[in-house]
């Protein structure tokens, strides 16, 4: 009897087993599904914004960054003095880590003529660098197409995510809204990934005054070399890099200063140059719509002085 009891409890987890993986394609296949429905039908929208510039995008130029990218730098003025066709890739709250992906990822599909990168010199910082996996399952669906630069960002976020990632609906899940927003919501919710914020209508942000210059710079040995790699790439490949410090409206703290001058280190062996813009606007507070943002009037501002630069 114990016998029986042992085979058949034996069966009913294998049963079960074959259910949850059954299950877990089914879940990752449905997600897929509607991931490229929702390219199809509002192909620009912001809820599929890193698929759509994963496999879909096309443009002669690309801008590369995150929040800051997405609101400084405007794709209708850059075609229009380039004659070029231009798309804005910045993804909200995704950093250094996830940018080199997009980058390289890009890179393996096409070759633009020019890449802008709009990078946040704090990045390269060790010191609070968690935040750098605050949004890595945008790129999580890509982990089970073998792409080489998703598995790599992903497994870097802690020793166990190659296992939880054999899971699909893991690695699905926390996109959930991101697939079934394009279902109902039609029309495109970007100008070509530029998404304006606006100039009036709130109070400008204001300087402290008992500002302190506390913070601590360790460089991230790894992501110097990956900065280091990109550019080397872009040059082989002839595509043009941009790299950018876009304004803020805070004190560029000694960390910060350190970490530009790390950056420009690395860019330099490279011939390649890093344009520092974080103080340009420091006197004008109506130009930005909070520490961290240049409003419309101030992206239009900003995107002229990038128009120059491109065409250098």
């Amino acid at each position: 009897m114990k016998k029986k009891g042992f085979v058949s409890f034996c069966v009913k987890a294998i049963i079960l087993l074959a259910l949850v993986v059954v299950m877990d394609k089914a879940v990752g296949s449905a997600f897929v599904k509607m991931k490229d429905y929702g390219l199809k039908t509002n192909p620009e929208g912001m809820w599929l914004k890193t698929p759509y510039v994963v496999e879909k995008v096309d443009a002669d130029v690309i801008v590369v960054g995150s929040s800051k990218a997405t609101h400084h730098y405007i794709p209708a003025m850059i075609a229009d003095s380039l004659g070029m066709t231009v798309y804005n890739c910045g993804q909200d709250g995704c950093f250094y880590l996830y940018q080199n992906c997009i980058i390289n990822m890009v890179l393996d599909r096409y070759k633009p003529k020019t890449i802008i990168w709009d990078i946040q010199p704090g990045c390269l910082n060790a010191v609070g660098g968690e935040r750098e996996y605050q949004n890595v399952r945008y790129l999580s669906p890509y982990y089970h197409e073998g792409n080489v630069w998703a598995e790599q960002f992903i497994d870097s976020e802690d020793e166990w995510s190659s296992v939880k990632m054999k899971c699909r609906m893991f690695a699905y899940n926390s996109k959930l809204l991101n697939s079934l927003f394009p279902l109902v919501m039609g029309g495109s919710t970007t100008e070509n990934g530029y998404i304006p914020l606006p100039s009036e209508g709130y109070d400008y942000p204001k300087m402290s005054a008992d500002y302190e210059d506390k913070s601590e710079y360790e460089p991230w040995p790894e992501k110097m070399g990956l900065f280091a790699s990109t550019i080397e790439r872009c040059q082989k490949e002839g595509v043009q890099l941009v790299i950018i410090v876009s304004p803020q409206y805070v004190h560029t703290s000694r960390a910060y200063l350190a970490a530009v001058a790390d950056l420009q280190k690395v860019a330099k062996r490279y011939g390649c140059e890093v344009y520092d813009y974080a103080d340009c606007y420091i006197d004008n507070p109506d130009m930005f719509k909070d520490a961290s943002h240049l409003n419309h009037k101030g992206a239009v501002e900003f995107t002229e002085r990038v128009m120059g630069i491109c065409q250098r």
